[in-house]
């Protein structure tokens, strides 16, 4: 396929890595050019604005960091609407339900078909090609853009023909990620108190009750205690945990431990650990009882 990819950072340029591996013509575009520039040596094509990966494409994803950046590379005279009727617009972006609806309802506007395809997965998952993708909007876009993503994960839920639906799921898992750190954090505080080492703790927990990778990996990082190297930044946790609440709002849904966790990430960002990863709230857990290791 023909694709247009805005947004190359941490999570976009290994993406795109894939769909160049499983034989995509991918044009690419980043606010800041230089990271883009890195991937044109391994066959992508680099343009100036989101208008021109857009234009002529089958399908364009984007991956920026929040939405006020997704919105930014749709709108304007340089933006993917601008392209003109009969675009595919797939955003791998975490966006809020408002964000996603008004998204879908400007791309109906334009003429332009919308996908909402956030992921599951850090950085190393998506280098590796082990991203899970979620996605939802019309069957016939889903269809075209199907190659695509099966390209770039390992595997992609659908889930309906309404966009809304794969934001409201991506930030219900989150929510249970960072309530799981939380919960790591707490229980190593607890362990370490009567004396047992967070690994002990993890390996315990983990074998006894859950069997779970993804705890495995956070409890590692949270045992380490090192959180500066981020695979995901404690600011954009905290940027979902809002999400997260402003979707609960609309429901109404309660959820009283997403209220926890958001306040702590909160607190983790106002420390100045907001570029940090955001197992860091593990940390702060264990702080809190006054362990700092």
């Amino acid at each position: 396929m023909d694709i247009g990819f805005v947004g190359t950072g941490s999570m976009g340029a290994p993406m795109v890595r894939q769909l160049l591996e499983s034989g995509h013509h991918v044009t690419v575009h980043n606010r800041t050019r230089a990271k883009a520039e890195a991937l044109a040596k391994e066959g992508a094509r680099v343009v100036a604005t989101p208008a021109e990966a857009a234009e002529g494409a089958e399908m364009v994803i984007t991956m920026v960091a929040d939405d006020g950046a997704e919105l930014a590379v749709c709108e304007g005279p340089d933006g993917i609407l601008a392209s003109g009727p009969g675009g595919l617009h797939c955003a791998c972006t975490t966006l809020g339900v408002a964000t996603a609806r008004a998204l879908a309802e400007r791309h109906r506007e334009a003429e332009q078909a919308y996908l909402s395809c956030p992921v599951f997965g850090r950085p190393e998952a998506a280098a590796a090609g082990r991203l899970w993708i979620l996605a939802a909007g019309p069957a016939e876009a889903f269809q075209r853009a199907r190659p695509a993503l099966e390209s770039m994960g390992q595997g992609v839920f659908e889930l309906g023909d309404d966009p809304v639906a794969a934001n409201a799921l991506k930030l219900a898992g989150n929510f249970t990620l960072m309530a799981m750190i939380e919960t790591l954090g707490e229980a190593f505080a607890l362990g370490e108190a009567y004396g047992i080492e967070p690994q002990r703790v993890l390996e315990v927990v983990n074998t006894s009750l859950y069997g779970s990778h993804v705890m495995e990996a956070y409890g590692k990082l949270i045992a380490g205690g090192d959180f500066k190297d981020a695979g995901f930044a404690a600011h954009l946790g905290y940027k979902d945990a809002r999400l997260a609440q402003a979707a609960a709002e609309a429901g109404p849904v309660p959820m009283p431990l997403l209220a926890v966790v958001r306040e702590a990430l909160a607190e983790t960002v106002a420390r100045g650990r907001g570029d940090w990863d955001w197992a860091a709230l593990g940390g702060l857990a264990r702080e809190r009882a006054g362990n700092r290791s």
